[in-house]
Protein backbone atom coordinates (compact mmCIF):
# COMPACT_ATOMS: atom_id res chain seq x y z
CA UNK A 1 0.00 0.00 0.00
CA UNK A 2 2.67 2.25 0.93
CA UNK A 3 4.41 2.05 -2.45
CA UNK A 4 1.02 2.53 -3.91
CA UNK A 5 0.56 5.67 -2.29
CA UNK A 6 4.41 6.62 -3.14
CA UNK A 7 3.21 5.91 -6.75
CA UNK A 8 0.44 8.29 -6.83
CA UNK A 9 2.54 10.90 -5.08
CA UNK A 10 5.25 10.52 -7.94
CA UNK A 11 2.44 10.72 -10.76
CA UNK A 12 1.09 13.75 -9.37
CA UNK A 13 4.84 15.61 -8.75
CA UNK A 14 5.27 14.35 -12.16
CA UNK A 15 2.31 16.38 -13.50
CA UNK A 16 2.96 18.95 -11.84
CA UNK A 17 6.16 19.49 -13.06
CA UNK A 18 5.02 19.04 -16.94
CA UNK A 19 2.46 21.90 -16.25
CA UNK A 20 5.31 24.08 -14.86
CA UNK A 21 7.74 22.69 -17.64
CA UNK A 22 4.93 24.24 -20.45
CA UNK A 23 4.35 27.15 -18.43
CA UNK A 24 8.17 28.15 -17.99
CA UNK A 25 8.56 27.28 -21.82
CA UNK A 26 5.28 29.36 -22.61
CA UNK A 27 7.19 32.34 -20.35
CA UNK A 28 10.32 31.81 -22.40
CA UNK A 29 8.60 32.17 -25.48
CA UNK A 30 7.13 35.13 -24.77
CA UNK A 31 9.95 36.47 -22.96
CA UNK A 32 12.11 35.58 -26.44
CA UNK A 33 9.53 37.33 -28.14
CA UNK A 34 9.32 40.81 -25.96
CA UNK A 35 13.06 40.97 -26.21
CA UNK A 36 13.28 40.79 -30.37
CA UNK A 37 10.09 43.09 -30.11
CA UNK A 38 11.92 45.43 -27.52
CA UNK A 39 15.23 45.98 -29.15
CA UNK A 40 14.59 49.13 -29.81
CA UNK A 41 13.62 49.77 -26.89
CA UNK A 42 16.80 50.41 -24.97
CA UNK A 43 18.82 48.78 -22.39
CA UNK A 44 16.97 48.99 -19.58
CA UNK A 45 14.33 46.60 -21.09
CA UNK A 46 16.68 44.71 -22.16
CA UNK A 47 18.25 44.19 -18.58
CA UNK A 48 14.39 43.51 -17.52
CA UNK A 49 13.97 41.11 -20.24
CA UNK A 50 17.77 39.08 -19.50
CA UNK A 51 16.87 38.99 -15.68
CA UNK A 52 13.27 37.29 -16.77
CA UNK A 53 15.44 34.72 -18.37
CA UNK A 54 17.91 34.14 -15.74
CA UNK A 55 15.18 33.73 -13.13
CA UNK A 56 13.29 31.25 -15.90
CA UNK A 57 16.51 29.43 -16.74
CA UNK A 58 17.07 28.99 -12.41
CA UNK A 59 13.49 27.36 -12.48
CA UNK A 60 14.01 25.09 -14.97
CA UNK A 61 17.32 24.26 -13.93
CA UNK A 62 14.94 23.39 -10.36
CA UNK A 63 13.23 21.10 -12.62
CA UNK A 64 15.75 19.43 -13.83
CA UNK A 65 16.78 18.57 -10.23
CA UNK A 66 13.68 17.77 -8.82
CA UNK A 67 12.96 15.21 -12.46
CA UNK A 68 16.19 13.39 -11.58
CA UNK A 69 15.22 11.39 -8.53
CA UNK A 70 11.96 10.18 -9.96
CA UNK A 71 13.47 9.12 -13.15
CA UNK A 72 16.00 7.65 -11.31
CA UNK A 73 13.12 6.47 -9.18
CA UNK A 74 11.06 5.08 -11.99
CA UNK A 75 13.86 3.58 -13.61
CA UNK A 76 14.70 1.56 -10.53
CA UNK A 77 10.99 0.48 -10.29
CA UNK A 78 10.74 -0.51 -13.46
CA UNK A 79 13.69 -3.00 -12.75
CA UNK A 80 12.02 -4.15 -9.98
CA UNK A 81 9.18 -4.66 -11.29
CA UNK A 82 10.78 -6.90 -13.92
CA UNK A 83 12.40 -8.81 -11.92
CA UNK A 84 9.49 -9.36 -9.65
CA UNK A 85 7.59 -10.18 -12.85
CA UNK A 86 10.56 -13.03 -13.38
CA UNK A 87 9.83 -14.66 -10.28
CA UNK A 88 6.18 -14.81 -10.61
CA UNK A 89 6.49 -16.28 -13.83
CA UNK A 90 8.94 -18.84 -12.70
CA UNK A 91 6.99 -19.74 -9.48
CA UNK A 92 4.01 -20.15 -11.82
CA UNK A 93 5.38 -22.38 -14.24
CA UNK A 94 6.81 -24.20 -11.30
CA UNK A 95 3.68 -24.46 -9.72
CA UNK A 96 2.04 -25.52 -13.02
CA UNK A 97 4.64 -27.87 -13.19
CA UNK A 98 4.33 -29.96 -9.64
CA UNK A 99 0.62 -29.55 -10.16
CA UNK A 100 0.95 -31.79 -13.52
CA UNK A 101 3.24 -34.03 -11.86
CA UNK A 102 1.22 -34.39 -9.03
CA UNK A 103 -2.23 -35.01 -11.66
CA UNK A 104 0.11 -37.32 -13.12
CA UNK A 105 0.80 -39.57 -10.48
CA UNK A 106 -2.08 -40.11 -9.29
CA UNK A 107 -3.58 -41.00 -12.93
CA UNK A 108 -0.93 -43.29 -12.38
CA UNK A 109 -1.69 -44.84 -9.03
CA UNK A 110 -5.68 -45.06 -10.49
CA UNK A 111 -4.51 -47.48 -13.31
CA UNK A 112 -1.99 -49.16 -11.34
CA UNK A 113 -5.36 -49.77 -9.12
CA UNK A 114 -7.16 -50.85 -11.72
CA UNK A 115 -5.24 -53.21 -14.03
CA UNK A 116 -4.41 -54.38 -10.00
CA UNK A 117 -8.00 -55.16 -9.38
CA UNK A 118 -8.22 -56.44 -12.90
CA UNK A 119 -5.71 -59.16 -12.45
CA UNK A 120 -7.07 -59.99 -8.87
CA UNK A 121 -10.75 -61.16 -10.69
CA UNK A 122 -8.88 -62.34 -13.51
CA UNK A 123 -6.59 -64.72 -10.88
CA UNK A 124 -9.93 -65.75 -8.66
CA UNK A 125 -11.61 -66.67 -11.77
CA UNK A 126 -9.23 -68.71 -12.79
CA UNK A 127 -8.75 -70.74 -9.32
CA UNK A 128 -12.44 -70.78 -9.73
CA UNK A 129 -12.21 -72.78 -12.61
CA UNK A 130 -9.31 -74.83 -11.68
CA UNK A 131 -11.11 -76.12 -8.75
CA UNK A 132 -14.02 -77.22 -10.55
CA UNK A 133 -11.70 -78.46 -13.12
CA UNK A 134 -10.24 -80.61 -10.33
CA UNK A 135 -13.32 -81.66 -8.97
CA UNK A 136 -14.47 -82.74 -11.69
CA UNK A 137 -11.63 -84.63 -12.61
CA UNK A 138 -11.91 -86.08 -9.18
CA UNK A 139 -15.05 -87.43 -9.56
CA UNK A 140 -14.80 -89.16 -12.90
CA UNK A 141 -11.24 -90.83 -11.23
CA UNK A 142 -13.17 -91.24 -7.95
CA UNK A 143 -15.79 -93.63 -10.21
CA UNK A 144 -13.13 -95.29 -12.29
CA UNK A 145 -11.35 -96.06 -8.95
CA UNK A 146 -14.47 -97.91 -7.44
CA UNK A 147 -15.03 -99.63 -10.48
CA UNK A 148 -11.98 -100.67 -10.58
CA UNK A 149 -11.84 -101.46 -7.23
CA UNK A 150 -14.93 -103.87 -7.51
CA UNK A 151 -13.82 -105.61 -10.51
CA UNK A 152 -10.60 -106.25 -7.91
CA UNK A 153 -12.86 -107.47 -5.28
CA UNK A 154 -14.84 -109.73 -7.78
CA UNK A 155 -11.73 -111.40 -8.69
CA UNK A 156 -9.86 -111.62 -5.91
CA UNK A 157 -11.64 -114.16 -2.96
Amino acid sequence: MGSANRLNEHQRLVQNINILAADLRHRVDTLVETEQGRNAQGARERSVVSAEIDEATREAKRLIARLKPLAAMASEFKLKWERQKARLLAQREADVECHLRQESEAERLRSENAVEAELEALRTDSEQRAALAASQVTRDHERELQKAVATWREQVP
